[in-house]
């Protein structure tokens, strides 16, 4: 599965069928989407995670232990304290 493609389907799945998704492929998605989310491609990082985001979010489509995975991961080393304290050597 290309996640680019599969964001843009997402979107315009009703409840019902991203409910269905997300049974099959949640782990996959979380996952491909945190590996893109600082991604040079705009409409991928900006339009397509983020927004995905929000809607998973709004759906309640994440259970307990994925919410959970992704404080852990987003405030993890390798997220949002990524570079953090180094000096520009450039």
């Amino acid at each position: 599965m290309d996640i680019k493609e599969t964001l843009q389907s997402f979107s315009t799945m009703t409840l019902s069928e991203r409910q269905a998704f997300m049974l099959q492929h949640s782990d996959w998605l979380l996952q491909e989407m945190l590996a893109h989310i600082g991604s040079a491609d705009a409409e991928l990082r900006d339009h397509l995670i983020y927004r995905t985001f929000v809607d998973l979010l709004s759906d309640n489509l994440l259970s307990s232990e994925q919410l959970q995975y992704l404080f852990e991961t987003a405030t993890g080393e390798d997220f949002l304290y990524l570079h953090i304290g180094e000096k520009n050597n450039g």
